[in-house]
């Protein structure tokens, strides 16, 4: 079993490593001693990606943030692309999100076969949802996490924009249509009122 102090060391110098801190604090005590336990025998690394180059082809959060937990490594790697302009609340969710992730792997709870992953993770991929559950009973601010993603998704997916453009255009077209309907009703009760004069 690896010390706290291990672990700690092991994120000296990294550029989350106050995130990291307060997402470790944070994380119930019982899953602390299991990931620690999990790390006795592994390489835990901490990396951050400059760029994910298929980001934009299939656009993706888990093209952006990744833990991998296998038998001879636990390897956590984000992204500075996005790291960049996430704010703390979110961005120690997703440390949090990812820390589950090892925490389930350790209990036994999550399946660990890659093609499985990958097959679910275009879906409706349940451990997420699991893992997502798993951090808001934590404490952790999931809600923050999926509002980051909505925001940073419109602003560099071309697809995801030129949608929400789509939605935004839609929504201004029907209230000025029922702005219209609402002048002209008024105008015509004032008419009303004239022609009375």
């Amino acid at each position: 079993m690896i010390t706290n102090q291990q672990f700690l060391s092991k994120i000296k110098g990294f550029k989350l490593e106050g995130w990291i801190k307060k997402a470790w604090k944070r994380l119930p005590a019982e899953a602390r001693k299991v990931l620690l336990n999990l790390w006795t025998k592994k390489e835990l690394e901490f990396s951050m990606i400059p760029d994910f180059d298929k980001a934009y082809k299939k656009f993706h959060r888990c093209n952006f943030i990744a833990a991998t937990t296998t038998t001879t490594t636990s390897e956590f790697m984000f992204s500075r692309f996005m790291f960049n302009e996430i704010d703390e609340p979110a961005g120690i969710a997703i440390i949090a999100h990812e820390l589950c992730h090892a925490y389930r792997y350790a209990k036994g709870l999550e399946a660990s076969s890659l093609a499985k992953y990958k097959k679910a993770r275009d879906g409706a991929n349940a451990e997420e949802i699991l893992v997502d559950k798993t951090i808001a009973k934590w404490g952790f601010d999931v809600r923050a996490v999926n509002i980051f993603f909505e925001l940073f998704k419109i602003k560099h997916d071309p697809k995801a924009r030129a949608k929400f453009e789509k939605q935004v255009n839609a929504e201004v077209d029907r209230q000025l249509c029922d702005f219209k309907e609402n002048m002209n009703k008024e105008m015509g009760k004032l008419a009303g009122k004239f022609v009375a004069l």
